[in-house]
């Protein structure tokens, strides 16, 4: 007599996966925080750009600019227009934890203060965790700054130069900062061949 013996099989599926409770850490990088953003290419150019890092499991960048001389008024760059609405802007993730967005230049008012806030998701499952940035205060200014020189005439003909003094100044005048005026260059010509 012969036992045949039970013949068993098994399966098995091995799924690998990252247990992610973290919510995105996001930064602006661009426009610096109470920093100056002047019209990109002395205003020649449709756009501005905000950019930052975010984690690089990030899916999804979105950003709120608010007009804070006009209180609760959100840009939305889909109909290019300010209305009362919080309206989210979605960024492109362009590399890895790297992200920028590009707002029309039509969206700023020279000299006045805006903010951005910065929304980032990643593609975590069952739900998504969202982390959000610090706000990014900035002025929007296109304002060029005034010089000049003192003690000197034009076309004067001097025995040596010791010093050179003048003036700088720039009409825009944002508090807590102060000026917008960065720095002064000063270029001397020898117009004798």
């Amino acid at each position: 007599m012969t036992i045949l013996a039970a013949h068993y099989e098994t399966a098995y599926t091995t799924v690998t996966f990252t247990y992610d409770t973290q919510a995105p850490v996001l930064a602006v990088t661009e426009p610096s925080s109470l920093g100056y953003v002047p019209a990109p290419n002395n205003g020649l150019l449709p756009y501005t750009t905000a950019q930052g890092t975010i984690d690089t499991d990030a899916s999804l960048v979105e950003v709120r600019l608010q007009d804070l001389q006009q209180g609760a008024t959100y840009w939305n760059e889909g109909t290019k227009t300010w209305g009362p609405a919080v309206a989210w802007n979605t960024a492109v993730i362009y590399s890895p934890g790297y992200w920028r967005v590009l707002i029309s230049s039509t969206a700023y008012v020279n000299g006045r203060k805006y903010e951005l806030y910065v929304k980032g998701t990643d593609s975590s499952l069952p739900a998504a965790n969202i982390g959000y940035s610090g706000t990014q205060r900035f002025w929007f200014d296109i304002s060029k700054p005034a010089s000049s020189v003192t003690g000197l005439t034009d076309n004067s003909t001097l025995q040596g130069l010791t010093a050179i003094s003048g003036t700088a100044w720039d009409s825009s005048h944002y508090d807590p900062v102060g000026t917008s005026l960065q720095n002064v260059k000063i270029t001397l010509y020898n117009t004798q061949s």
